[in-house]
């Protein structure tokens, strides 16, 4: 049976098809340029993902998306997310800005008009899956005496916190999924596969943790990048704490950014990142225990107020 991209070309020789990604591809046709995905061979539902862009595009800024048919075979088409992604991006945080207040101000409307207290929606909780982390690390015989101490403190926290709401969330919000486009002050979100409902915490999870476990390149320091991550942690924070009226210190952020760059120390992630981690596996420990003493100092930046006294709880 003939894919997706063999069936198009079929029927318009006159495209022009790249792959780009796992079952991804690139087309142009005419000038215009566009995305296929197929869901053959195991790529994520594309009717959930398509579902999924339809409903986020509610609150979000997200590309047009088209679900059809080629021989029965589910196919998503995309037009393309306009700018540049975040983690490729070159341009300065004085020229992302104005993009970036937009995402956030979206972020905080999608948690405000979708919050709910009902947890049985999650389809992840991040601070169970961090206190089932730690034990594991806990585990094993590598340990020292400071991080055991630390880790059941941690769990000891963790067991306590009760966020009030979880909300729909895109779930996947990597700075490889986040585009920035400085022309018209605005961005683009894509790949939504993993959308649902998640503790609001989730957002800043996946996008801070992801970038100081898998993004950074720490031999190589870009001041500039780092200016953006941590310019993004600081709105995203202050929005969390107007949001939800609570101190993102109860919110239980630093002990589950702590527990994912430890679990980086010790090797505890998906085994195709496990070269990736080995080589900055000196750096975590340091800056996991920087977050946990004071996230909001370690996320503070330039004149933005981070005082406690500007939420009122």
């Amino acid at each position: 049976m003939n894919s997706s991209p063999e069936i198009l070309k079929k029927q318009s020789p006159s495209l022009r098809l790249s792959e780009i990604g796992d079952k991804v591809f690139e087309v142009n046709n005419k000038g215009r340029n566009y995305y296929i995905k197929t869901d053959r061979n195991g790529y994520p539902d594309i009717k959930k993902e398509y579902q999924a862009y339809r409903v986020l595009k509610q609150f979000l800024r997200m590309p047009k998306v088209h679900l059809s048919n080629l021989e029965k075979t589910p196919v998503l088409f995309s037009s393309p997310a306009s700018g540049e992604s975040l983690d490729k991006t070159t341009k300065s945080l004085e020229e992302l800005r104005p993009s970036l207040d937009t995402l956030v101000n979206d972020i905080g409307k999608l948690w405000e008009l979708t919050k709910t207290p009902n947890k049985s929606l999650l389809v992840r909780d991040c601070i169970k899956i961090a206190t089932n982390t730690s034990r594991r690390i806990l585990d094993s015989e590598n340990v020292n005496h400071q991080l055991t101490h630390t880790l059941y403190h941690i769990n000891k926290s963790l067991n306590s916190i009760e966020l009030p709401y979880c909300v729909l969330g895109h779930g996947d919000e990597h700075s490889g999924n986040i585009f920035v486009d400085t022309a018209n002050q605005n961005y683009s979100l894509i790949d939504p596969n993993s959308a649902g409902y998640y503790l609001p915490i989730d957002t800043l999870n996946v996008l801070l943790g992801g970038y100081y476990l898998f993004e950074k390149d720490y031999e190589q320091v870009n001041q500039e990048k780092e200016q953006i991550i941590k310019y993004l942690g600081n709105k995203l924070i202050l929005m969390f704490e107007q949001t939800f009226k609570l101190r993102v210190e109860d919110s239980g952020l630093a002990e589950v950014l702590f527990i994912n760059l430890v679990r980086g120390y010790y090797g505890v992630v998906n085994p195709k990142n496990k070269i990736r981690v080995r080589q900055n596996k000196e750096f975590y420990l340091p800056i996991a225990f920087e977050i946990l003493n004071n996230i909001r100092e370690f996320f503070c930046y330039g004149n933005i107020s981070y005082s406690p006294r500007s939420v009122t709880i």
